[in-house]
């Protein structure tokens, strides 16, 4: 049941219209520092969705129409997130805002600015970590942007496999650790 006025577009808007692809969605290997050294993990993990970085600050706007069911700080990892449910039943999550500037309850508009990139929560450098369910199940959004600015682009003939290996990582996506400490894969 569509809401008067509401709609859901096949496609999504890049949500930090300033930022840039660091990580994308499929299993990846974290990083680490130990000593001073960075290197890749050996274990894979699974990224739920993509890392849009940007500066502290930048806009953070609405994929599509929808109802912001959250508007919290209270998902472990996640610092400020903001979740929309859309007409068509698919969420969209947006984690790491410095603030958010909409409650749970509240009608939001395609293009409507949510929030504000930021670095709460389990990160390393200010980035946006958007997630998109449809149906019940987590899926890529990178092949259901639109307006993606020319530096996150990726090349179309990439396969899901080698794509993961062409985006740019994020130099800041480390978690420092001591001597004593053990090394973790980046979450979220």
């Amino acid at each position: 049941a569509q809401s008067e006025g509401a709609r859901t577009s096949p496609d999504l808007l890049w949500p930090v219209p300033d930022g840039r692809l660091w990580r994308g969605f499929g299993p990846r290997r974290g990083f680490r520092r130990v000593r001073g050294r960075l290197s890749r993990t050996r274990r894979q993990h699974m990224h739920n969705g993509v890392d849009i970085g940007a500066a502290v600050g930048a806009p953070i706007v609405a994929v599509n129409d929808g109802l912001v069911v959250y508007s919290d700080n209270g998902m472990h990892g996640y610092g400020n997130a903001v979740l929309i449910v859309h007409p068509d039943g698919a969420v969209s999550m947006y984690a790491h805002c410095t603030e958010t500037y909409v409650v749970a309850g509240r009608l939001v508009r395609r293009g409507e600015v949510i929030a504000a990139v930021g670095e709460t929560g389990i990160t390393h450098g200010p980035h946006l970590h958007f997630e998109y369910r449809s149906g019940g199940s987590l899926e890529d959004p990178l092949p259901l942007f639109v307006h993606i600015p020319e530096r996150s682009r990726i090349r179309e003939t990439a396969s899901s496999a080698t794509r993961a290996e062409t985006l740019e990582e994020a130099p800041e996506a480390v978690e420092s650790t001591t001597p004593n400490e053990t090394a973790h894969d980046v979450e979220p």
